[in-house]
């Protein structure tokens, strides 16, 4: 499947829960193939601020981006994950990136509902966090190392 914000392939995982359910799995894909202009654009200026941030943190990275078409020059699809903890009301999703601007664990962008981003950060932040439902996700909006 290809990814929505950079139409390149991706690898598509549907979670456990949702193996059954024709109905909320083929919701969730039109959710993925609706994404608009808009969500891409806050998602790829939240990596730029993803980028700066460790650029100052960390010091001297290997590669320094300034823009958000840098980032996405930088930047490769991996994972179309559909979340399990999804409703019909509520359908996460989760997009893994790889790059070589965060090498160490590459960003994860978790979507509500097909255009509510509620997470850009590190892969596998979200996981310890939140994945015990989505009503936690939305916490994450506060979080230091989510760059939205």
């Amino acid at each position: 499947m290809n990814d929505p914000l950079f139409n390149k392939p991706s690898e598509l995982i549907i979670e456990g829960e949702l193996q059954g359910n024709d109905k909320l799995r083929i919701k969730m894909l039109e959710d993925v193939s609706l994404m608009t202009q808009e969500t891409k654009y806050q998602i790829l200026n939240a990596m730029l601020k993803m980028h700066k941030y460790f650029e100052n943190y960390c010091g001297d990275l290997e590669v320094s981006l300034n823009t958000i078409n840098e980032i996405a020059e930088n930047t490769q699809p991996l994972y179309i994950i559909l979340d399990d903890t999804s409703t019909m009301e509520t359908r996460a999703i989760r997009y893994h990136y790889a790059c070589n601007w965060e090498t160490d664990h590459g960003v994860e962008v978790m979507v509500l509902n097909g255009n509510q981003v509620i997470f850009v950060g590190n892969c596998g932040y979200t996981y310890g966090v939140l994945l015990a439902s989505i009503d936690s996700a939305l916490s994450l909006q506060d979080e230091e190392l989510n760059f939205l």
